[in-house]
C-alpha cells in the first residue's frame, strides 16, 4: 500500500512538474513576440485636430478616430460603476484574469463544443486586445490577451487601466464620425461632457461596447433603452447603485442631441484650404492624429455672408444662372411611377425630419408629422402634376405635399415660349419654398422654380493690413466640386488688370504721367512681333473699346474709369512690356505673362489671390502682404508650432530648451517640426489665448492704427494715388454700383473677350475683397454679362454684410499729396473758361503749372456710354 501511495505521489509530482514545464513552454512560445506594455505609460491616442475662427468658435474637425482625453478624475464614478457592472464587475478584485469568468466560459464552450464561442474578458484582457492584437476569434490570440492583461495588471495601477481603457474604447458611429472614448460619446449622444451626464445617461453609454451598431440609441431606441435597463439592473446587482436609484434613471426621459457643426457647410472650402495647408507643412498622419489646435483668420459672419453672397449672385431670383435660362427638367417620371418615386421622396423628408428632431434634443420615438412640413427657402424635388393654362400656373407635388408655382415665379424659365411647350406633367424640376399657406387641415405651399447653376464663382476677403482671410468661398457647391478657385484657378483678369498697368505708368522714372495726362481714345493699329512655327512674324492689331466706340482726349483718370481699352494699350506700348512685367511682379503677379500689348488688356490668367494681393499694395499704402489662412497652431500638450509672423526655428528659439516630445521629430511630411513652451515666446499658453478670444481682445479686421504687416514696394503716394483713382472707378465709373454702399470704397470690374470671366475686385481701407464669375470650361457667361452685371452684386452683397455694423472709414491721405483744380479737357489746371473742373490729386511737385487758356481745349466726340454697360 505505502508502495503504491508512492508511486502515485511521484506520479502526480511528475505530472505537476510536467504542467508546470508545459505551461512555462506555452508561456514562452506565446510571448516571445509580444510587445512590451511599457508604451502603455507613454499613452498618446489619435484624437481631434480641431480647427477654430478667428474669435474661437470651432468650425471643423480633422480625425482618423473621433475622440478627446479626458482626464480620469474628470469622469463620474457612476459612469466608471456602470462600465464595470456589464463589463468587469470584480475589477479591482481580479489581477488582470477573472478565474472564476474563465472557468465558467471553459465550461460553456466544452458544453457547446465552440472553443472560441463564450469569452472571458476582463476589461484589462480588452485592453490588450485593443492595444496590441487583432480582434480575430483565435485561440492563440486569446492566450496571448491573457498574459498581455497579467502584464498591463502588474505594470500599471487600476485607475491608470481604467481611464486608459475609458479612453480608447470603440463607442459606435455618429454622422460617420467613428466614436472612441466616454468625452466623445457623450458629446456626441448628448451634446454635453461626459463629467456632466446623469445616471441614466452613463447606463446608455455603458451598454454601447457589447455591440455599438446595434444598442446605438440614434439608430435602434427601444433596444438601446433595454440594454440600458439591463445596465442599471446589473448595477443593482452588484450594489453599485440601489433599487430606487435604478427606477429613477429607467424613468428619467433620455435627450439625444446630434452634435452638428453649424458652420461646417459654410466653411467647407476654408476648412480644406487649411487642411491642405497642414498637411502639406505637417503631415497627413500628424493632422488627422495628433489633436492639434488649429487658431485660423476665418470670420464666421464673413464666410457665411461670402457664401450667401455667391449663391444669390448665381442662383438667386435674379441670379446669373436664371438670366442663362431654363436648361430643361431634372428628369421626367412616368406617370405610374410617380406616386411610388413621391412615397419614397416623403420616406427621405421623414428621416431628415427624425434628424433635425434629434438634433435640437426631441423625443427620440416621436414620428414625423404626415405630410412633412416643407421649410422656407429649401430646395426640394418636385414632380410637375398639372399645368393650369387659365391661371398660368403649375402645381408641383414634393412627397405627399403640393403646391403651386405662378407665373412671377417661372417666367424666367419662358424665353418668350408658352407655357405648354416649356413644362409638362411628369417633369422633375428644383424649386424653392416662397409662400406657406396654412389651411385648415394642412398646408398649400407657393413654390418657386429652381435650378442648380451651373456657372462658378470664387470669392476671397481678407484684412488689408494684415492679410488675414475672412472669407473664402471656392464655388457654388463644395460638394459638388472640391477645387478652391481663388487659390487654385488661373483666369484672365480682363480689364481688371488695367490698375496695375496704370500704376506701373505713374510710377515709371521718366515717362511723367499723372492722373491729369490727356490721351488720345482713337481707332489705332498697333504692331509688333510674336514666335511662330515659321519664326517671328508681324503681327498688327487694332484693339476696341467695349462700347464700339472712341471717346477722343481723356484723362488717365476718365480713361480708367471708363475703363477704355485703347488708352490701357497706347499707356503699355509708352512704358514697355519689360517694365510692365518687373512691375507687376513687385505687386506679387506670380504667373507667366503674355508680353505683347494684350497684356494690358488682362489676358494673362492669374488666380483671383494674385490679382486681389495686388489691388491691396494700392490699398496698404504701398505694401506687399501676404494672405493666410492660420493664426497660431498649438500642438496637444499645448506647445506652439508655429505663429503667424514668428518663426519657432529662429536663433532665438533654438538657444530656448525646446520641449522633448514627439512634435520635434520628423513628420511625415518630410520636415523637422519643433514645438516651443508658449512661455519661452512670451505668447499666451493655448487657455489664455481662448481666453482672449472669448473675450474680444483680438480685433476681427486690424484698425488704420495697426502696422502693415507686408514689404513697401511702392511708395505712400502713389499707392494712395491709385486708391484714388479706383475710389472713380467705384463711384463715377463702371464700378459705380459700389456706391449703393454709402461708404468710401475703392474698385474695378473686369470682363473679358466673349464674357468668359467677369470679376470685380474693391476694398474699403480695411478689408479687401475679390470676386470672379465663369464657368469652369471657359464657355461665354452670355451677351452683356460683364463684371459689372455678373461679379460686382456679389462683391456689393458681401461687402455690405461684412462692413455692417462697421464705421465707414476715409482712406488716409499720407504726406506729399497735393489737390489740384484741372480742367478734364486739357489735364491743365483749372481757368476761367474751363467748364469741366475737377479736384484731381497728384504726388507734390507733379501736378501741371499752366493753366488751361480759353478756346484753346482739345475736341471730344463726348460719346459716353450708360455706366451700367459699361465693362
Amino acid at each position: 500500500m505505502k508502495a503504491f501511495i508512492k508511486v502515485v505521489l511521484i506520479f502526480l509530482v511528475a505530472l505537476m512538474m510536467l504542467g508546470i514545464v508545459g505551461a512555462y513552454g506555452v508561456y514562452w512560445h506565446f510571448s516571445r513576440d509580444l510587445p512590451s506594455v511599457e508604451e502603455l505609460k507613454n499613452y498618446k491616442p489619435k484624437i481631434i485636430t480641431e480647427i477654430y475662427s478667428d474669435d474661437g468658435t470651432l468650425i471643423g474637425e480633422l480625425a482618423e478616430e473621433y475622440r478627446k482625453l479626458v482626464p480620469f478624475e474628470d469622469i463620474p464614478p457612476y459612469v466608471i460603476n456602470a462600465f464595470l457592472a456589464v463589463e468587469d464587475a470584480r475589477f479591482y478584485e481580479h489581477k488582470g484574469l477573472d478565474y472564476y469568468r474563465i472557468a465558467g466560459a471553459i465550461y460553456h464552450n466544452i458544453k457547446t463544443g465552440d472553443p472560441t464561442g463564450s469569452g472571458a474578458s476582463t476589461i484589462t484582457m480588452q485592453l490588450a486586445r485593443t492595444f496590441f492584437l487583432s480582434p480575430e476569434k483565435l485561440f492563440s490570440r486569446k492566450i496571448k490577451e491573457m498574459i498581455l492583461a497579467w502584464r498591463i495588471d502588474h505594470y500599471l495601477k487600476k485607475d491608470q487601466v481604467l481611464w486608459l481603457y475609458l479612453n480608447q474604447i470603440y463607442l459606435g458611429t455618429v454622422l460617420g464620425r467613428n466614436i472612441y472614448g466616454v468625452e466623445a460619446a457623450a458629446e456626441q449622444y448628448f451634446g454635453k461632457s461626459i463629467k456632466d451626464v446623469t445616471l441614466a445617461e452613463a447606463a446608455m453609454l455603458a451598454g454601447l461596447p457589447r455591440w455599438p451598431a446595434r444598442y446605438s440609441p440614434f439608430e435602434h431606441f427601444n433596444i438601446a433603452k433595454e440594454r440600458q435597463k439591463t445596465v442599471l439592473k446589473r448595477m443593482v446587482e452588484v450594489k453599485m447603485i440601489s433599487e430606487e436609484e435604478a427606477k429613477l434613471a429607467e424613468s428619467e426621459p433620455v435627450v439625444l442631441r446630434i452634435r452638428e457643426n453649424q458652420y461646417k457647410g459654410d466653411s467647407a472650402y476654408f476648412i480644406e484650404a487649411v487642411r491642405r495647408y497642414l498637411v502639406e507643412k505637417y503631415g497627413e498622419k500628424r493632422v488627422m492624429t495628433q489633436g492639434l489646435k488649429v487658431f485660423t483668420t476665418m470670420n464666421v459672419e464673413m464666410q457665411k455672408a461670402g457664401v450667401e453672397a455667391v449663391r444669390k449672385g448665381l442662383a438667386g431670383p435674379d441670379g446669373l444662372d436664371k438670366r442663362q435660362g431654363y436648361r430643361g427638367p431634372i428628369a421626367r417620371i412616368k406617370k405610374e411611377e410617380q406616386e411610388n418615386h413621391l412615397q419614397e421622396q416623403e420616406r427621405e423628408l421623414q428621416e431628415q425630419w427624425r434628424f433635425k428632431n434629434l438634433a435640437q434634443g426631441g423625443d427620440p420615438l416621436a414620428e414625423p408629422p404626415s405630410p412633412v412640413p416643407l421649410l422656407m427657402g429649401q430646395n426640394y424635388p418636385g414632380i410637375i402634376t398639372e399645368l393650369d393654362l387659365n391661371e398660368n400656373r403649375l402645381k408641383v407635388s414634393v412627397g405627399l405635399s403640393s403646391g403651386w408655382i405662378p407665373k412671377d415665379n417661372y417666367k424666367w424659365a419662358l424665353s418668350g415660349k408658352a407655357l405648354d411647350k416649356v413644362f409638362q406633367p411628369g417633369d422633375q424640376v428644383l424649386v424653392s419654398v416662397a409662400e406657406i399657406k396654412e389651411l385648415n387641415p394642412g398646408k398649400e405651399y407657393i413654390f418657386r422654380l429652381e435650378q442648380e447653376p451651373e456657372v462658378e464663382s470664387g470669392l476671397l476677403a481678407f484684412s488689408v493690413r494684415t492679410g488675414e482671410i475672412k472669407a473664402l468661398i471656392g464655388g457654388y457647391n463644395f460638394a459638388d466640386t472640391q477645387l478652391i478657385r481663388p487659390l487654385q484657378s488661373l483666369r484672365q483678369p480682363g480689364s481688371a488688370f488695367k490698375p496695375l498697368i496704370y500704376a506701373a505708368a505713374l510710377d515709371h522714372p521718366t515717362k511723367g504721367f499723372t492722373a491729369a495726362t490727356i490721351i488720345y481714345d482713337s481707332p489705332d493699329i498697333f504692331e509688333y512681333t510674336q514666335e511662330s512655327e515659321d519664326g517671328k512674324e508681324l503681327v498688327a492689331w487694332k484693339p476696341d473699346n467695349y462700347a464700339g466706340r472712341f471717346l477722343g482726349p481723356k484723362t488717365l483718370r476718365r480713361a480708367l474709369e471708363k475703363s477704355i481699352n485703347t488708352i490701357s494699350v497706347k499707356i503699355a506700348g509708352e512704358i514697355g512690356l519689360d517694365y510692365i512685367q518687373s512691375y507687376v511682379r513687385k505687386l506679387g503677379i506670380k504667373s507667366p505673362l503674355n508680353l505683347d500689348l494684350s497684356l494690358a488688356l488682362g489676358s494673362s490668367p492669374v488666380s483671383i489671390l494674385e490679382i486681389t494681393r495686388a489691388y491691396n499694395v494700392f490699398a496698404s499704402g504701398g505694401y506687399l502682404v501676404e494672405p493666410y489662412l492660420v493664426r497660431r497652431i498649438y500642438d496637444r500638450n499645448g506647445n506652439l508650432l508655429e505663429v503667424h509672423q514668428r518663426d519657432t526655428l529662429t536663433e532665438e528659439v533654438k538657444e530656448k530648451a525646446l520641449v522633448d516630445s514627439e512634435e520635434n521629430n520628423e513628420s511625415d511630411a518630410g520636415r523637422k517640426v519643433r514645438a516651443v513652451n508658449p512661455k519661452d515666446l512670451g505668447e499666451p499658453t493655448l487657455l489664455e489665448y481662448q481666453a482672449l478670444l472669448r473675450a474680444k481682445k483680438i480685433p476681427t479686421l486690424a484698425g488704420l492704427d495697426t502696422p502693415v504687416q507686408g514689404t513697401r514696394v511702392i511708395s505712400p503716394q502713389l499707392a494712395y494715388l491709385m486708391t484714388n483713382l479706383l475710389v472713380g472707378v467705384a463711384t463715377n465709373g463702371t464700378g459705380w454700383r459700389a456706391r449703393l454702399l454709402g461708404r468710401p470704397l475703392a474698385g474695378k470690374t473686369g470682363t473679358t473677350n466673349d464674357f468668359r470671366d467677369a470679376w470685380f475686385i474693391g476694398f474699403s481701407p480695411d478689408l479687401i475683397c475679390g470676386v470672379w464669375v465663369g464657368f469652369d470650361d471657359n464657355r461665354t457667361l452670355g451677351e452683356g454679362e460683364a463684371g459689372a452685371k455678373a461679379a460686382q452684386p456679389i462683391w456689393n452683397e458681401f461687402m455690405r454684410e461684412a462692413l455692417a455694423g462697421r464705421p465707414a472709414l476715409n482712406f488716409p491721405v499720407p504726406e506729399g499729396i497735393e489737390f489740384v483744380k484741372i480742367d478734364q479737357k486739357t489735364g491743365l489746371i483749372a481757368g476761367s473758361c474751363s467748364d469741366e473742373v475737377a479736384i484731381e490729386a497728384f504726388i507734390a511737385g507733379t501736378a501741371p503749372s499752366q493753366t488751361s487758356p480759353c478756346g484753346q481745349t482739345p475736341k471730344s466726340n463726348d460719346l459716353i456710354r450708360e455706366l451700367d454697360q459699361l465693362p
